[in-house]
């Protein structure tokens, strides 16, 4: 089986539950006005060796979501995608290919 595919249905579906979840927090902290530190729009899933950017790209696709544009930074490794999903705020998926860095970012535009 390939690293990009899910090992089962099982393994799709508490990625799909956590990657929900974790979407709805940080989306809450991206539209508090108070909220200065984007660290407090950001989750971590570095570490998680089962999870890749393909996986989660999968799963954002299948809540709606829209890639909108992808860059990266060249020799450095760092990859960063945009999606939009309505109204809700932009969810950017980062990844830093040297430190395997992979997180999920709201309301935040690199």
């Amino acid at each position: 089986m390939a690293l990009y595919q899910f090992a089962s249905k099982a393994e799709h579906d508490e990625i799909l539950n956590t990657i929900k979840a974790d979407i709805a927090k940080i989306s809450a902290a991206a539209v508090n006005p108070d909220n200065e530190d984007v660290e407090n729009c950001a989750v971590s899933y570095a570490g998680l060796g089962y999870l890749n950017p393909y996986k989660i790209d999968q799963i954002l696709t299948e809540l709606g979501y829209e890639s909108q544009s992808a860059d990266e930074n060249g020799w450095e490794g760092d990859y960063w995608i945009r999606y939009t999903h309505g109204e809700d705020p932009i969810i950017t998926l980062y990844y830093e290919a040297w430190d395997f860095d992979l997180k999920l970012i709201a309301g935040w535009e690199y």
